[in-house]
């Protein structure tokens, strides 16, 4: 049987795919993580890495305002991202007026993130971009032992790029790299 271009495609797209899903966990370095089910208790301490002037990414502490379920607390977690820094001087990571429309997993250790974009496309360079995407992908992964990878989705579809720089075609892993010294 002759193959098809489209089977070649999709054969392409299922080899490029899995390339993008190995993660290095080693990214993780000693970062904190929510309990073993990746739940919280009403209070806990949940680690948020937003933006900073000194374009790495800053660790912002908020506290989960009930018990969360690992699902409840990934949809929590990205609410808290859109919604912006408790701290004046940390930068949003997405324009105001973003919302999450949706926040669901997959087997594997892969959770697709849905924000509502206010005009689709966030007007930002390359550098803001990429503070912009791991203060998500961060923010949640780094939290949860279970979770090794985002996508990011924008109104409802996966893009090439978040804001016209930075590829988010695949599924991310966490860049423990981007995190600021705390001192």
């Amino acid at each position: 049987m002759k193959p098809t271009t489209a089977g070649l495609a999709g054969l392409l797209v299922a080899v490029a795919f899995a390339s993008a899903c190995r993660v290095n966990n080693e990214s993780r370095g000693d970062l904190p993580v929510g309990d073993a089910d990746g739940s919280v208790s009403a209070g806990q301490p949940v680690t948020l890495y937003f933006p900073a002037p000194d374009g790495r990414l800053a660790a912002e502490t908020h506290n989960a305002p009930e018990q969360l379920d690992a699902e409840a607390l990934r949809v929590w977690i990205a609410g808290e991202i859109a919604t912006g820094p408790q701290t004046e001087e940390l930068l949003r990571a997405v324009p105001e007026g973003s919302e999450v429309i949706s926040v669901f997993s997959a087997p594997g250790g892969t959770v697709y993130v849905d924000l509502g974009i206010p005009g689709d496309t966030p007007a930002m360079g390359s550098a803001d971009e990429l503070l912009a995407i791991y203060s998500i992908v961060n923010s949640l992964s780094l939290h949860d032992d279970s979770l090794d990878r985002v996508v990011l989705l924008v109104n409802g579809r996966q893009r090439e790029t978040f804001a016209g720089h930075i590829d988010t075609s695949r599924p991310l892993g966490a860049r423990a790299d981007l995190i600021g010294d705390p001192n």
